[in-house]
């Protein structure tokens, strides 16, 4: 059984884009954290779980916040005895992530600072205390006092989990509703990635009174969300943004979720085509469209675009233009890249390369006109 650290919370201190924390221990056990300012949830997910794959980071927790215009956070928590390793592993996460299209950007001293203690009070010295009575965490920070209530989303309950995210953050937007939701993911024991959440409900004490859980199951006509207590001893868990329940779930069951940004990408399919032959017409460079899903560039070079892989064309096209033609192919949808790019058989083909939308569609045409000049 491994015994677990004390911290004191409001004893840290700060490196760049590192927050640490030590164990008050012999061992002196160090927790740091860092924050990631992000806008596609999907492309963030992806690459930090191939690292908690491979335990460069302990956990992190996708936070959603209706205070600040749904503004999206990353918090990666590492745990180590050597603040070495921590800041190595730190390194060699920002340097992939800085190597995605998509903004990233990774907080820094004041800024870092403040939005690690900003959960429903705006800074450190903000108190603490538990109300039994209202199943709720009050928050005092100077003349104001607020109410924390917590509530659990049982996600497997979803029949429509790909539209899940806008129609749930829609729907409180209209009921100008203040709070956070937290998705956190941790690495399991057989090495697969657990997915657990909660929802925070930030109100006013001399507010009016809500019952969003009922609201919410009403409005999706299941059972979606249940009030869950948080215990004093486990408020740390709201700084960390650990999860505040045992109820997990295997992230593959429900990974649909976040798969929305890639649903309002499709509708760029007929524009990045248009672009396409826009950006060869003005290049003077030769084409022919053979059909909506294929163009052959100066007699050598045949374009694939794909918003979802069809294998019985892709298998056609090897088939009738892979001697002939170097293939370069971009598909829209970030799974279906990732599945096609683990085929053997499609990584034996020296002549044809794939792109995925998501971290190439800004940066592909003008990589398009260099490999054809």
């Amino acid at each position: 059984m491994v015994r677990k650290s004390k911290y004191n919370l409001s004893t840290y201190f700060i490196e760049e884009n590192l927050l640490f924390f030590t164990s008050l221990g012999k061992e002196k056990k160090k927790i740091a954290f860092s924050i990631l300012k992000i806008q596609d949830i999907d492309l963030a997910i992806a690459n930090l779980n191939e690292f908690l794959k491979m335990d460069y980071l302990n956990y992190y927790s996708i936070q959603i916040s209706l205070l600040n215009n749904y503004e999206i956070l990353v918090f990666i928590g590492f745990i180590d005895f050597e603040k070495k390793r921590i800041l190595n592993s730190f390194n060699i996460i920002r340097e992939k992530l800085s190597q995605i299209k998509e903004k990233i950007i990774f907080l820094k001293e004041e800024s870092l600072e403040k939005q690690f203690f900003n959960i429903g009070f705006n800074n450190k010295d903000s108190k603490f205390s538990c109300s039994k009575s209202k199943d709720a965490v009050i928050i005092e920070n100077g003349r104001s006092t607020h109410l924390l209530t917590f509530s659990i989303l049982d996600l497997l309950k979803l029949s429509e989990k790909t539209t899940f995210l806008h129609d749930f953050f829609n729907f409180l937007k209209k009921r100008e509703l203040k709070g956070s939701f937290i998705l956190n993911f941790k690495k399991a024991l057989n090495g697969d990635i657990s997915l657990s959440n909660y929802f925070i409900e930030l109100k006013e004490t001399d507010g009016n009174e809500t019952n969003l859980n009922e609201e919410i199951n009403e409005f999706f006509k299941i059972p979606l969300l249940k009030k869950q207590k948080l215990e004093k001893k486990n408020l740390f868990k709201l700084l960390w943004r650990l999860e505040i329940s045992e109820e997990c779930l295997a992230f593959n069951k429900v990974s649909e979720l976040f798969n929305y940004n890639e649903i309002e990408k499709v509708q760029d399919l007929t524009e990045l085509n248009l672009k396409c032959e826009k950006l060869l017409k003005t290049n003077k460079i030769n084409f022919h469209r053979l059909n909506p899903n294929l163009i052959l560039i100066k007699k050598n070079i045949l374009f694939v675009l794909f918003e979802r892989v069809d294998y019985e064309l892709l298998n056609k096209v090897i088939a009738n233009y892979y001697d002939k033609y170097q293939i370069l192919i971009l598909v829209l949808n970030r799974k279906e890249y990732f599945k096609l790019n683990r085929l053997e058989k499609i990584n034996n083909l020296n002549r044809l390369k794939i792109f995925n939308y998501q971290e190439y569609a800004n940066t592909f045409l003008n990589s398009l006109l260099n490999h054809l000049n």
